[in-house]
């Protein structure tokens, strides 16, 4: 049986740990309407208006309209992934984001129980 142990309290640990995660949240919202969300605008824009990419092919006129759009739908979903996982790199980096501390771990004679205690700096 393991058990980690907040501190100061186990609350504070919890609401430590959701002001972190809820860090994260607010960065995967930016990074999604950053990339994502002004893709697909510009995708709705263009079919609202009726804006047609014409090409000696099927694969060359969709070519084109992801040119004007600005990306491949696999190409705006890594642009997603890679602005989300940079700015979550960049909170770890700060004091606020940076790891859990851990102290006074124990662990009784047999191992079958042990503790931790744990503070989160967020």
């Amino acid at each position: 049986t393991f058990t980690a142990i907040g501190k100061p309290s186990d609350d504070a640990l919890y609401q430590a740990n959701r002001r972190h995660e809820d860090h994260h949240v607010a960065d995967d919202i930016l990074a999604f309407n950053d990339t994502i969300g002004k893709w697909d605008t510009k995708l709705e824009k263009a079919k609202t208006d009726g804006t047609e990419y014409d090409g000696t092919s099927a694969v060359d006129a969709t070519a084109k309209l992801y040119v004007a759009m600005g990306g491949t739908p696999k190409e705006i979903a890594k642009a997603y992934n890679t602005s989300s996982l940079s700015k979550g790199d960049a909170f770890h980096e700060t004091t606020a984001g940076g790891p859990m501390e851990l102290s006074n771990e124990t662990a009784d004679s047999t191992c079958t129980t042990s503790s931790v205690e744990v503070t989160n700096p967020s």
